[in-house]
């Protein structure tokens, strides 16, 4: 691990942060409606402490190897490798806003246009990097599932106790949604789109059937199969 213990004490306050997290909001979101140092801070302040929260759930998971090696199967080494992925994907991420922050280079001059460009690029770049979770995250919870049934029955209960973050994985889930919709907001804003990600003026159908595609698509990566889906109006198909 290439923390070194300030970064990693910095980490861990971050994390306990959690009952003061901010609750975002379609309005609440609108209401960061310009490029400036406070709403600057304010998305890296939120991202770093939720990037912070997810690594913390995924360290939750303390005995993988031990299971692993009880399994004794492909499963059990995609999910130990799948684990440290996600670990080391956002301990990185995780570095990126901490180092602005902590060197206040945001107060200093931000309204050099040059600044705002760099920033809104590394905004640009944790969105794409901590993207990519989804797809280790989700190899990891089938590996999770499928190993539930290849160790002995009596450590099956203490399993799924250990892998709550990969047997639940909303909040996960969740947590990852907001990280990427605060970031996709930020840039969209940079790039001269008033309400940002929002859009005030879509069309509900069009949001759906992306968010239905979507879907499909990650399902037929992940697991070789997709369901079709009809999506009806009320006013017909």
């Amino acid at each position: 691990n290439s923390f070194t213990s300030a970064i990693r004490s910095s980490l861990l306050q971050n994390a306990n942060k959690g009952d003061s997290l901010r609750r975002w909001s379609i309005n609440e979101l609108l209401k960061l409606n310009d490029v400036n140092a406070a709403n600057a801070e304010v998305v890296l302040q939120e991202i770093r402490t939720r990037l912070a929260i997810q690594h913390q759930r995924l360290s939750s998971f303390p005995r993988v190897e031990e299971y692993a090696k009880i399994a004794s199967s492909s499963d059990g080494a995609t999910l130990s490798k799948s684990l440290k992925m996600l670990l080391q994907l956002h301990e990185n991420t995780y570095m990126l806003p901490h180092e602005i922050i902590e060197t206040d280079y945001l107060m200093e001059g931000f309204s050099n246009r040059p600044k705002q460009m760099y920033l809104k690029q590394m905004v640009d770049d944790i969105m794409t990097r901590h993207g990519a979770s989804v797809d280790t995250f989700a190899d990891a919870a089938i590996a999770s599932r499928k190993m539930e049934f290849q160790i002995p029955q009596i450590l099956r209960k203490q399993f799924r106790a250990d892998a709550t973050i990969l047997q639940n994985p909303e909040p996960f889930l969740h947590s990852r949604l907001l990280i990427q919709l605060i970031c996709e907001h930020y840039v969209s804003l940079n790039k001269g789109k008033p309400t940002g990600a929002v859009s005030i003026d879509a069309d509900i159908l069009d949001i759906v059937d992306d968010a239905t595609t979507e879907a499909k698509h990650v399902a037929d990566a992940n697991l070789g199969i997709a369901p079709e889906v009809q999506i009806r109006s009320a006013d017909g198909p």
